[in-house]
């Protein structure tokens, strides 16, 4: 980790780093040691967002020093009401995700789709997304709305037997020692009762 002699040094070098990156430029404090020369050519697209992740994993350090510096210097009732900022922000992540993933289980028993969910939560902030927002919601509702059809169709298909088909006969008192699943499907393959 680095160490820091003033915050403002950091704070400064910090800026001077997220300029330097808006430029387009590479920022880095250490050299790195060139590359084997068998190791194929990455492209620049690669490159960039190695650099970029680099330098954002550097950023959250260098924060993290300026915050424990600034903790160090707080006095004890202001570090109580940072931590129990930190803790409010905390409970209020963890019931979002309790929130999100109830939604999610109560949408699968209602046997809606679960990308519902991030939908409902997230709504568009503008009105260009509102237009791809929509397509999602008609998208899924589409799917939900074709699934259930076919499954509607499936269950409602002809229960009544083909004219001149095979039928089966059973007596009224071996039909009533059936099941009720057993009854439904002897009736629903055309079955007749005899007395």
């Amino acid at each position: 980790m680095y160490e820091i002699a003033d915050t403002k040094s950091v704070v400064y070098r910090r800026n001077e780093m997220a300029e330097e990156m808006k430029q387009g430029e590479a920022v880095d404090p250490q050299p790195k040691a060139p590359a084997p020369a068998t190791d194929p050519v990455p492209s620049s697209d690669d490159k960039s967002k190695a650099e970029i992740a680099g330098l954002n994993r550097k950023i959250a350090e260098m924060q993290k020093a300026i915050d424990a510096e600034k903790k160090a210097k707080m006095t004890e009732q202001e570090r109580s009401q940072a931590e129990r900022a930190e803790l409010e922000a905390l409970k209020a992540e963890t019931m979002k995700a309790k929130l999100n993933f109830e939604m999610g289980r109560r949408l699968v028993k209602k046997n809606l789709p679960t990308e519902l969910a991030d939908l409902v939560q997230n709504p568009p902030k503008d009105e260009d997304e509102l237009d791809e927002y929509l397509t999602k919601i008609e998208g899924l509702f589409k799917a939900h709305a074709s699934s259930e059809l076919e499954n509607f169709r499936k269950a409602n298909a002809r229960t009544t037997p083909e004219p001149g088909g095979n039928t089966k006969v059973m007596l009224r008192e071996d039909f009533k020692k059936l099941t009720p699943s057993e009854r439904t499907k002897f009736m629903s393959e055309g079955g007749k009762l005899k007395d």
